[in-house]
């Protein structure tokens, strides 16, 4: 197991780098992965290294799961195989998100990442109002899919997604009164996109607990157009105690249209 690095000084040369691969090295060297869909440009791995398992993102973003990839900045780390984990062995890696990742070295699904919590557009904790479109098959998103709603500048056709964290931290038992709870940064992220109609004006809402256990919201602009704020995760803010929700309208400055996707809470 390892990872696929870019030649040095080319930073991010290709989405196939800074993802974590598994391989058979003891396969001779002429065999090829059984599975043509699973290659790719991989038969290069397959002739030099072994056989092709796994790679964690799937290099399919249809077979991706709800939080899988694309990683930011990549992972880089060197995996640490956990042969005595009960079940089944896993995979520990440390990525430049500042995630750490835990992968079932068998399968390469991932089982969980941290710290903090990460709920996709789809969640069943998310909800929405108004219209939503669902873009599928796409790389540089969580799920390979997101969703885009047309942007308003009035009070009509409004739309909104909200991802709910409240419950979330209630079950993962960390959520205190006031100060007593975790203060969070929380992210977004915005799918890869060309600027084409894009809104420059998005508008966050982060609601939570402040530090003497009162409701609070606080509205954030961000800022969604072109490959400069696209395909990253983009920090919203910093030390909001006990997040209890994040919502998404279409209402912009510029009529522009949103975009939908992975929003991400760390303490």
């Amino acid at each position: 197991m390892g990872t696929v690095e870019p030649p040095f000084g080319n930073g991010m040369a290709s989405i196939n780098t800074g993802a974590v691969y598994c391989v058979n090295s003891v396969t001779p060297i002429n065999q090829t992965a059984s599975s043509s869909s699973k290659k790719d440009f991989y038969g290069a791995l397959s002739d030099n290294l072994g056989t092709y398992i796994w790679r964690y993102p799937a290099a399919n973003p249809n077979d991706r799961g709800e939080l899988d990839g694309p990683i930011g900045n990549g992972v880089y780390s060197s995996p640490l195989v956990d042969a005595s984990h009960p079940g089944s062995p896993v995979v520990y890696v440390s990525a430049q998100d500042g995630q750490i990742y835990c992968l079932d070295a068998v399968t390469g699904e991932r089982i969980w990442s941290g710290p903090g919590i990460t709920m996709g557009e789809n969640s069943s904790s998310t909800n929405y109002e108004g219209t939503w479109e669902t873009v599928d098959g796409v790389d540089a998103c969580f799920g390979g899919s997101y969703k885009w709603a047309a942007g308003t500048t009035e009070n009509n056709n409004v739309a909104s997604v909200t991802w709910n964290f409240a419950e979330k931290l209630d079950v993962s038992m960390v959520r205190q009164t006031g100060a007593a709870g975790f203060a969070y940064e929380v992210y977004v992220w915005v799918p890869t996109n060309d600027g084409n109609g894009v809104t420059h004006s998005a508008t966050y809402t982060v609601t939570y607990l402040d530090a003497q256990g009162n409701t609070t919201t606080d509205d954030v602009k961000l800022d969604q157009n072109g490959y400069n704020f696209s395909g990253k995760w983009q920090q919203l803010g910093s030390s909001y105690f006990n997040v209890q929700s994040v919502r998404l309208t279409n209402k912009t400055g510029d009529g522009g249209k949103v975009f939908a996707d992975a929003v991400k809470i760390v303490p």
